[in-house]
């Protein structure tokens, strides 16, 4: 009698467990779809037995040949680059002094007589 009374309830579970698993499969299903599709566009993006791959890498070691190359002679005229950026600053300090003293008297490059010395940016005096 037990199990004319469980069988109802059996079947309904069976029957849930039945929807599950057939809901599962169709996930499965477009899951797996993704993945081919994935797959396929993976292999497409490599290429031939990975030929794109190997074009990029190629491509990669000729840009760091070319840039040791080209910081080589950077290296190797050091010195000299050093020496020439030390000039220039002192260059770019005296005219920057020099700048200064004529913005202060700037009559001093054409006129013979002194002028009064007067702070950058004010005005000038009356002329002699």
């Amino acid at each position: 009698m037990t199990f004319e009374r469980d069988l109802p309830d059996i079947l309904k579970q069976t029957n849930r467990a039945s929807v599950r698993a057939v809901s599962l499969l169709d996930r499965t299903e477009r899951v797996m779809e993704q993945l081919d599709s994935l797959s396929g566009n993976l292999n497409a993006a490599l290429g031939k037995d990975g030929g794109n791959v190997s074009v990029v890498l190629e491509e990669a070691r000729v840009a760091l040949h070319d840039a040791h190359d080209a910081t080589a002679v950077v290296s190797e005229n050091r010195l000299v680059i050093e020496q020439i950026l030390a000039r220039l600053s002192r260059a770019a300090a005296g005219l920057e002094g020099f700048s200064t003293q004529i913005k202060a008297r700037p009559y001093s490059l054409i006129r013979v007589l002194p002028t009064e010395d007067r702070i950058p940016g004010e005005p000038a005096g009356v002329m002699p």
